[in-house]
């Protein structure tokens, strides 16, 4: 599990473990300390008492599980970016949104991104049109934020870039189920 939500959303995470049929978590891999990300922690611990990943080391490669990858890119005041990859699917996980992250990944080999998860809920005017061409996603991904919208000119630049989009709050939850070597995006 990557990340829990904010305090306020437990009541729907329980609902949404259940409708998945989740009965056991093995790791909870958490990207930051702010309680919008960490906020059920201790109720995930105490149902399902999974080994927390806090801890990163940029660059590091970590395999928790076979055809799982997971690689700390960018780590700075407490938030972690990183690729995740599962077999063919990966996955961007911005956690930072500005110039110097976007320089730093530049200078990375992304051109195999699928899926790009937008950091701080779209509400910043990034990533920039250069660094999209340089990841090329399919998809992007967008949280909502209670009471913040995305940028518009972020969603244009999404869209102007042929990148499927998917806003929680427009789509609600959205899963990506993967094999080796295709994945799917669904909403419920």
């Amino acid at each position: 599990m990557l990340n829990t939500g904010a305090p306020h959303t437990e009541r729907e995470l329980k609902r949404w473990l259940e409708h998945f049929h989740i009965t056991e978590i093995d790791e909870l891999l958490l990207t930051s300390d702010d309680q919008e990300y960490i906020g059920n922690v201790k109720w995930i611990e105490q149902t399902y008492g999974p080994k927390i990943v806090n801890e990163w080391e940029e660059q590091k490669v970590y395999e928790p599980f076979p055809h799982f990858r997971i690689q700390p890119l960018y780590i700075a005041d407490g938030d972690v970016t990183m690729s995740l990859q599962y077999g063919q699917l990966r996955l961007l996980y911005m956690a930072h949104a500005d110039n110097d992250v976007e320089r730093t990944l530049m200078t990375m080999p992304l051109h195999d991104v699928n899926i790009l998860k937008i950091a701080h809920f779209g509400i910043s005017d990034y990533p920039r049109t250069s660094f999209l061409k340089h990841v090329d996603p399919q998809v992007a991904i967008i949280f909502k934020k209670h009471g913040n919208w995305p940028s518009e000119r972020l969603l244009e630049r999404l869209y102007a870039a042929w990148i499927d989009c998917y806003e929680t709050n427009r789509f609600g939850v959205i899963v990506v189920k993967c094999s080796l070597e295709e994945y799917d995006v669904m909403t419920f």
